[in-house]
C-alpha cells in the first residue's frame, strides 16, 4: 500500500518495541526517514537495524540518558 509519505521525516516515540518498533518499520518499509525515539539502546539498535535491512532510513535517539539533553 502507497501511503504517499515516501521522503517524509517522521519521529516515533516508543519505537523500539509493541506497536512502536511496527510503526517505526512500516513508515521505514514506505519510504519515510524515521528518527526512533526511545530508551534502552539495544532495542533501538534493533529497532533501526531492522528498518536498514529492509533499506530504509533510520536514526537513533536515546533518551536513557539526559546528560546529552543538557550539554548545549
Amino acid at each position: 500500500m502507497d501511503l504517499g509519505i515516501k521522503g517524509k521525516l517522521s519521529v516515533v516515540t516508543a519505537g523500539s518495541h509493541g506497536i512502536g518498533r511496527s510503526i517505526s518499520e512500516e513508515l521505514g518499509r514506505n519510504g519515510c526517514r524515521v528518527v526512533v525515539v526511545a530508551r534502552g539502546h539495544n532495542d533501538l539498535e534493533s529497532t533501526v537495524s531492522a528498518i536498514k535491512k529492509e533499506g530504509g532510513q533510520a536514526t537513533i535517539v536515546d533518551i536513557s540518558q539526559t546528560f546529552p539533553c543538557y550539554s548545549t
